[in-house]
């Protein structure tokens, strides 16, 4: 029965009952479900409505399609309608290939008709200026409740329901399940569309501008759909936090993963003349904190997000990041583990009580290593061989690769290879291993071979580098965050603090502080000395002198009374007044600690390695607030200065609860609108030995007025 015949409708969409009808037919959980899996479809247009209705074909749709062109009878090989009121229903999907302000009018019939959604093909809309600024807002009225994508977007292919709505090429094929790969660049979906590594793609989305619909919305329907086995993102902007954290996390709750490229960086120069916060972190360390606290999955190129994808469908989060690769190759095995020092993986030696069904297989010359090479002499014994892959796989490692490169079909021979990739595959069924193939050059491994992998549950890796980035995100715990990040507080009025007040509202919130006087003469600093007693330091005090020590307007360890009196004249001459403070003399090490606001994101907190080691080293961790404990010791344990912390080469071990203690207050602090904190910065926190706290040798804030 077709479409038409389940869903009598008059003929002339104009009619109200009509569009009460239809509409009823959309009102479910899922508001795109007719525009992304549609079974009819109206192509409004021209030569570009022709491309749709000729992907449409080729991709093998079999529903309608309703051509609406008035100077055309046909086409691509279909009669046209000359108007949308003679459609024989409304469409599920409309594909609006019409100039910018035509599209407008054709979008408010088909809401008012009730048809399931349309694609805004045309550009002219936010990206021409006021003018398509408010054309944008006028599509957006005529579009009503109707999802709409774009405009100035190449739409959707659904490849479960052989749906193009889509006026290019794109790469899918059928398939029965994949990835949905979303985009805000036409161009990028369309060339991961073309990817020959065996990924499946089942729905390709480009947005366009978003005017109504945004990429949450797109993934949150989609999570919904059980043909889609995670996401593959594309992103220039993230949108509205509290929609994609909703997204997201739609998507955890159906155990569909989600890997992401954000684009673009940004410069905060004019934000870093205060503290170093803004520009330690910058826009990106701060997305990437709140990707991370969602669990979406962070590369930075098209090539890993594939290979990702690909290794998260099959065999979903790994257990661990312990590997073993197996190769007749020493130099292969040799690369592999050279490689590997650049991730977050682990060759575990393989476990002595399976060495002995290992060795069985082998002949005396080979050496029970990981990675394991496992020679050439059994390459055509292929019962021994499989064996031997067997007893390797029993060892039961979080994944096991084999590695091979499989020779050019246009030139060799490929029986040789094929018999060693099958047994593999034989070997991993029937352990009922995590297992994957890799190849050392994306070419070697056939686009055929690859779709054949997967089909027997095996991951197709080109090239070793990817893989190991796959496996080190796929092995990253998902402690997916349940805390919301605060979004975005907004502070027109506010003033600065110095450090000696800065210190003082430290002190109030429970971080400690040197002792310390405020002096604005040499004389009542030297007398400020007997009580504080020797050795001291001297600064600079005032709100416009932030960074001191590129000044020269910090003097450390005035050993006596001469000492001081000269460098308190010295300081005089550039700030009205001077901070004394006792010397902390026995740190283990210094941290920087820092708070700042993101536009977008809202607050966040910045920890780094401090003193000078800020302006030496790329040392930096940053954590969106509210904070969260398991974020806050992960991030700790990637810093550079961790091993200090925790006790380096004899030396004593840092005071690490009272690190976490002045974190919390500090994070405590800028969510407590009574305190009024919008920025600040303790740099250096000295770390004193366990057991004896944490000093604010150094600060700044920013507070409301």
């Amino acid at each position: 029965m077709g479409r038409n015949e389940r869903n009598p409708a008059p003929h002339n969409l104009a009619f109200a009952a009509s569009a009460i009808g239809f509409i009823a037919l959309g009102v479910s959980a899922n508001r795109f479900a007719r525009l992304f899996n549609p079974q009819t479809i109206a192509v409004i247009g021209g030569r570009d409505a022709e491309a749709v209705i000729k992907q449409c074909h080729k991709l093998g749709f079999d529903g309608e399609i309703w051509p609406v062109n008035q100077r055309r009878k046909m086409l691509g090989g279909v009669p046209c309608y000359q108007n949308l009121a003679d459609l024989p229903a409304p469409p599920d999907a409309a594909f609006v290939a019409v100039n910018a302000e035509m599209a407008i009018g054709v979008v408010k019939q088909l809401a008012e008709a009730g048809a399931g959604g349309a694609i805004i093909y045309a550009a002219g809309f936010n990206e021409a200026g006021e003018v398509g600024g408010d054309r944008q807002a006028r599509l957006v009225a005529a579009a009503g409740s109707m999802p709409i994508l774009g405009p100035n977007c190449y739409g959707v292919v659904n490849a479960t329901a052989r749906a193009a709505l889509w006026p290019d090429e794109h790469g899918l094929k059928p398939c029965s399940e994949g990835i949905a790969f979303i985009s805000q660049s036409g161009n990028i979906a369309i060339n991961v569309s073309m990817q020959q590594r065996g990924l499946p793609v089942s729905h390709l989305v480009a947005l366009g501008n978003q005017a109504q619909t945004g990429i949450s919305s797109v993934i949150e329907a989609l999570a919904a759909d059980p043909t889609v086995t995670g996401f593959g993102l594309y992103l220039e902007t993230i949108g509205d936090p509290a929609d994609f954290t909703r997204a997201a996390l739609a998507a955890h709750n159906e155990a569909k993963p989600i890997v992401a490229i954000k684009a673009g960086r940004s410069e905060q120069g004019a934000a870093t003349a205060f503290t170093h916060t803004a520009s330690l972190a910058g826009e990106d360390a701060v997305v990437d904190a709140f990707l991370r606290r969602l669990g979406v999955l962070r590369v930075g190129s098209l090539g890993s997000l594939v290979e990702c994808l690909k290794l998260l469908s099959i065999h979903g989060r790994l257990a661990g990041n312990n590997l073993i690769t197996l190769s007749c190759s020493g130099g292969e095995a040799a690369m592999m583990a050279d490689l590997a020092t650049a991730f977050d993986v682990r060759f575990e030696p393989i476990p002595v009580e399976h060495h002995a069904a290992i060795k069985a297989t082998l002949n005396e010359y080979v050496h029970l290593t990981n990675p394991f090479d496992y020679h050439t002499f059994i390459w055509h014994d292929h019962e021994r061989l499989e064996a031997c892959y067997e007893a390797v796989l029993q060892s039961r490692y979080d994944l096991a690769l084999l590695i091979l490169d499989l020779p050019r079909a246009d030139r060799c021979d490929l029986s040789a290879w094929q018999a060693p990739l099958d047994a593999f595959v034989r070997a991993a069924m029937a352990v009922g291993a995590p297992a994957g193939v890799v190849t050392s050059l994306g070419e070697s491994l056939p686009e055929a071979t690859a779709d054949r992998l997967i089909a027997q549950g095996i991951v197709p890796f080109c090239g070793f580098e990817r893989a190991l980035e796959a496996v080190s995100l796929a092995a990253r715990k998902n402690l997916i965050a349940d805390t919301p990040i605060t979004g975005v507080r907004v502070a027109a009025d506010t003033v600065k603090l110095d450090e000696w007040r800065a210190k003082r509202l430290f002190r109030s919130i429970g971080i400690p502080a040197p002792a310390g006087h405020l002096c604005h003469s040499a004389a009542e600093a030297i007398a400020a000395s007997e009580h504080l007693g020797f050795p001291v330091a001297l600064k600079a005090a005032g709100t416009e002198i932030a960074h001191k020590s590129e000044m020269g307007a910090v003097v450390l360890n005035l050993q006596n009374a001469d000492q001081l009196a000269a460098a308190a004249e010295r300081l005089l001459s550039i700030s009205p007044a001077v901070l004394l403070e006792r010397m902390v003399t026995n740190a283990v090490c210094e941290i920087l600690i820092g708070l700042n606001n993101d536009p977008v994101l809202g607050p966040y907190l910045v920890i780094a390695s401090g003193g000078i080691m800020t302006e030496i080293i790329d040392d930096a961790q940053t954590l969106l607030l509210p904070l969260v404990d398991h974020e806050l010791d992960e991030a700790l344990a990637k810093l550079q200065i961790w091993p200090l912390i925790q006790g380096f080469r004899g030396r004593p071990a840092a005071d690490l609860a009272a690190l976490k203690a002045t974190v919390h207050k500090l994070a405590d602090a800028a969510m407590d609108d009574r305190i009024g904190l919008v920025e600040c910065e303790i740099n250096p926190l000295m770390l004193l030995p366990a057991g004896q706290g944490a000093i604010a040798a150094d600060a700044l804030a920013r507070i409301t007025n």
